[in-house]
């Protein structure tokens, strides 16, 4: 018996070797999904026509855990190679019609969010409501980096779920992951100033700062009277580089991770090019 791989790219590595229907038969057997993620991504980096050949028919089974199984590994073909794009996606479209098993339908999400295709959009956003949390999740990585209407209202709507993990990633898909601009991204953001997860609120801070909008002030304020304040935080300082942070800023701890210091040190020369420039009547360019 051949011994498996470990797991990342030591398993990438190893499985390169491998036939791809040997990697697919064992992905069909495997119980531990994290060696069935490194078999689809050592499938997705193959990169061939076999691959693509081999995942259509479980796309079509009758079974939904091969269908699920078909899904994920072109959602991976494609996003590894973008030549298998547009045929990868219209198979993993076409799957959706008439889908009721939601593993299926979260690997379908998911691979919208893998290979890119605004066509998407609408179909990802019907699922916004779901009471399944994972699938609103999914629905969340299908709206990513998309400069669209509708994505950006999906994403608003879904920074107000019940489940963090899902109001976080809305959040930051809202805040760092478009550059669109508008009162209601604005005020979902700013909805979340206040949500009970810290990872939420750095997300919405980060996201306000990088527009400009001074609502963020106050709660950088109180962000950075901890003692380790989250990097988002520190990132948004630096962005919206307001004056009165700056004593804050040299308050915090010097010492800590690589990036937690240059961060900070980011944000106190922004906060002090702000000082000097509001001492010459330049003031800072807020957009509130």
């Amino acid at each position: 018996m051949t011994e498996k791989p470990s797991h990342g790219l030591e398993a990438e590595a190893g499985y390169a070797r491998w036939p791809v229907g040997r990697l697919l038969s064992m992905a069909l057997s495997e119980s531990d999904e994290e060696v069935v993620d490194d078999l689809i991504c050592a499938l997705g980096m193959r990169g061939t026509r076999e691959v693509f050949d081999q995942a259509v028919p479980l796309c079509q089974s009758t079974c939904h855990v091969e269908r699920a199984l078909g899904i994920r590994i072109l959602g991976s073909l494609g996003e590894c190679n973008h030549r298998f794009i547009s045929d990868c996606f219209e198979v993993v479209l076409g799957s959706l019609n008439g889908e009721r098993e939601e593993n299926v339908i979260h690997a379908i999400l998911q691979g919208f969010g893998k290979l890119h295709r605004y066509e998407s959009i609408e179909p990802a956003s019907r699922f916004r409501h779901h009471p399944n949390p994972e699938i609103r999740r999914a629905v969340v990585s299908a709206m990513l980096h998309r400069e669209d209407a509708l994505a950006v209202e999906t994403l608003i709507g879904l920074t107000r779920d019940s489940e963090a993990d899902t109001r976080e990633w809305a959040s930051f898909g809202l805040g760092s992951c478009i550059e669109w601009d508008s009162d209601a991204l604005r005020d979902a953001l700013a909805e979340r100033l206040m949500d009970e997860d810290g990872y939420v609120r750095g997300d919405a801070i980060h996201g306000l700062a990088a527009r400009g909008d001074s609502r963020v002030v106050p709660y950088l304020l109180e962000a950075l009277t901890k003692p380790e304040p989250y990097n988002r935080e520190l990132e948004a300082a630096t962005l919206i580089a307001d004056p009165a942070l700056l004593p804050l800023l040299i308050a915090l701890p010097e010492e800590g991770e690589d990036y937690y210091a240059s961060t900070r040190t980011e944000a106190i020369e922004a906060c002090t090019q702000a000082v000097s420039l509001a001492s010459k009547g330049a003031g800072v360019p807020f957009k509130s």
